[in-house]
């Protein structure tokens, strides 16, 4: 494709910890997005295409970069056949019930031109309608099968639940006996409720940053013994309870919110939960037990891969157990041992094996 048609530019940026980051700008659609390649040492590089509002380009290019770096440890730790990517689409200007198919022909053309070095799929922004889209103008995606959508949502919210079956088994207690904050009910978050209350009588409470998103919760879609058992609250971070799920954006501990969690565990879908890794030291040294993130909500990306590769169900199921019960509890288990925090150790084990590649 001519690196001119409607203005584009791509710029290469020499950044030591990644193979590659290319941006790509077309001024009259108003499109400028980026993908990042941070490792392909065990196959294509894999990831979202995320689709949001920021406040300035650095901002955007930073998710791209440490969200390519989140995919490698996510398909490392996982053992699946695939690097670390991220494409990340900058929305503020752009029309996209206007232009939709302009920019899904331009972002798959983009795609094309890594020639099969960044493997696409589905992230926050995207939806059915326009991941369809984007598949006319490329075939370098994953978790779209026979023509049709391979959605990650349910089975990352699985495998969230199974994560909590396994802190609570380590802590020698069912889940019944545990309480819950759950930060975001969109795809995954709404079904991690629906997971804890269809099969275990708990008591959790729900934020949100959409207004709308307790008003559009549907109670009949939930085995809840008394609505009591739910509350829907502004600041999740204000009250306590067993586990904190975050489920929605990344970074949402921080430095100076981290002295507030009243929890024993945090154990949830968000990508790069923690605003810096050396935050897993603090929340070790006050005892909070932290699941890595991107062990956690390795599932969906399982999923697609998985399903890619013509796997069913059941060999699925089979593989997400297996990374909670053998590779999330024997992290918690040598933290406790060693002293180390979980992030420390869960990143030792995927560098050494893209060491030893």
């Amino acid at each position: 494709m001519s690196i001119n048609i409607y203005l584009k530019t791509i710029i290469e940026h020499n950044i030591d910890t990644h193979e590659k980051i290319v941006q790509y700008k077309n001024d009259k659609l108003g499109l400028n997005t980026f993908i990042s390649i941070h490792n392909t040492k065990f196959g294509p590089a894999a990831g979202g295409c995320r689709i949001k509002f920021y406040e300035t380009e650095l901002d955007a290019l930073n998710d791209a970069l440490s969200l390519s770096k989140a995919m490698t440890y996510k398909n490392t730790i996982a053992d699946l056949k695939y690097g670390g990517g991220k494409m990340v689409v900058i929305a503020n200007n752009l029309d996209l019930e206007r232009d939709k198919n302009k920019i899904f022909k331009e972002l798959g053309n983009f795609i094309n031109d890594f020639g099969g070095q960044f493997r696409c799929g589905m992230d926050m922004g995207m939806n059915d309608e326009y991941f369809t889209l984007l598949s006319k103008h490329t075939n370098h995606l994953v978790g779209f099968v026979d023509g049709k959508i391979v959605n990650p949502s349910p089975v990352t919210a699985y495998g969230v639940y199974i994560a909590l079956k396994e802190i609570a088994f380590y802590l020698c207690q069912k889940l019944d006996n545990f309480s819950f904050g759950i930060q975001g009910i969109g795809q995954v978050g709404k079904k991690v409720v629906k997971y804890l209350t269809n099969n275990h009588n708990v008591e959790i409470y729900v934020s949100d940053s959409d207004p709308n998103a307790f008003s559009n919760f549907d109670y009949s879609k939930y085995n809840i013994r008394s609505r009591e058992k739910i509350y829907f609250v502004d600041n999740i971070l204000d009250f306590k309870y067993d586990f904190f799920c975050p489920c929605a954006v990344g970074g949402i501990i921080n430095n100076n919110n981290i002295d507030q969690l009243k929890c024993h565990a945090i154990v949830g879908a968000a990508n790069n939960q923690l605003e810096s890794d050396k935050l897993a030291i603090r929340l070790k040294e006050r005892s909070i037990i932290y699941a890595p993130d991107y062990v956690v909500n390795c599932g969906g990306v399982v999923y697609a891969a998985m399903k890619d590769n013509r796997k069913d169900e059941f060999e699925i199921a089979q593989k997400i157990n297996s990374i909670m019960d053998n590779v999330l509890y024997d992290i918690i288990e040598k933290s406790e041992e060693t002293g180390l925090d979980t992030v420390t150790i869960a990143n030792k084990i995927v560098e050494d094996k893209l060491t030893n590649v």
